[in-house]
């Protein structure tokens, strides 16, 4: 029995250790980044409402700027153009009723942009999801609406 619960803490300690060796391999230094961009870093995630990748439901976003602990943050929910699929709903637990009086996206992007600075670098969902994809197909339909040239490409 003694064996049996020395071996689990075993166990623990190794999965343990090799959680922290993971962390440590995906983390980034605060340091160096602040020498090669001293404005700060900005990462950002959207949700989408599924049905098409420009209706998005959700914009959130955090700035570290490097050098103070000030932390900014941006988050709006959005209410959709179509519907809320399925997995969504189950995922997020947003339906349309819930988003039924936040603000079009029309009116939120640019909110977005004005706090997202041209010069901030930018990181995090921002690559992996396709988010910069899905908020210039947006900012597409908008341009063509309001006959504007206006796109998102962060450095």
């Amino acid at each position: 029995m003694r064996s049996k619960e020395q071996e689990n803490k075993r166990r623990q300690r190794r999965r343990k250790k090799q959680l922290e060796r993971a962390i440590h391999a995906q983390s980034v230094s605060l340091d160096g980044l602040a020498e090669l961009h001293p404005r700060g870093v900005v990462s950002f995630d959207l949700e989408m409402a599924g049905a098409f990748p420009d209706d998005i439901i959700e914009i959130g976003a955090i700035r570290l700027p490097l050098g103070n602990d000030k932390i900014e943050v941006f988050r709006r929910l959005i209410r959709p153009r179509t519907f809320i699929n399925r997995t969504v709903r189950d995922m997020t637990g947003l339906t349309k009723e819930d988003l039924r009086d936040k603000s079009t996206l029309d009116v939120i992007l640019p909110e977005f942009l004005d706090f997202v600075d041209p010069e901030d670098l930018v990181v995090g969902h921002a690559i992996g999801d396709n988010d910069l994809l899905s908020i210039n197909l947006a900012l597409m339909r908008m341009n063509h609406k309001n006959g504007t040239n206006i796109r998102f490409c962060p450095r």
